[in-house]
């Protein structure tokens, strides 16, 4: 699964990706939903100026799950931010897996706003190209990915990998 997200960004920005370089400063960063709720991320950036991704766990993992591929990414050039959803990992709110199905659904709801704050946190860091962005995910965040992009035009590629998405 991870080689076949790596091929496809790397054919997705073909003509951005930059050389291997020196291991990556990663920073792990604490993002706050607009209801005050703590939203865990880490950012790996990029040398140098480059295209931004998001990295969308599935839903029986958190942002971890990302972490090697996240820094290959950043060697190569890409500026990348992987999140936990609320109630998953470092996230505030009750664990996902606690909660009933209604109450999943009620939190799932409030996903796509936690999503574009870490988007906004993305695009604000120096040397993300604010017109070239990616979004991958697996599982649920395939949907997250496909509605990231349908909010925000800049997101140019999606690698969706075995997961579904809102009508």
């Amino acid at each position: 699964m991870r080689n076949v997200l790596r091929l496809s960004l790397a054919l997705s920005f073909s003509g951005v990706l930059a050389a291997a370089g020196e291991p990556v400063a990663v920073r792990n960063v604490d993002l706050k939903a607009t209801d005050g709720t703590k939203l865990a991320a880490t950012y790996f950036p990029a040398e140098r100026p480059g295209p931004g991704i998001m990295l969308f766990h599935q839903c029986n993992r958190e942002r971890s799950i990302w972490n090697t591929l996240a820094a290959e990414l950043a060697q190569k050039g890409f500026h990348v931010l992987t999140l936990d959803y609320r109630g998953y990992g470092k996230s505030g709110g009750t664990p996902y897996t606690k909660l009933t199905f209604p109450e999943q659904r009620k939190v799932g709801e409030k996903w796509p706003g936690d999503v574009d704050v870490a988007y906004a946190y993305l695009r604000s860091q120096p040397g993300v190209r604010g017109d070239m962005i990616g979004a991958g995910g697996a599982s649920c965040g395939v949907n997250q990915s496909i509605q990231l992009a349908r909010r925000h035009p800049e997101v140019k590629s999606l690698v969706l990998l075995s997961g579904n998405t809102d009508r």
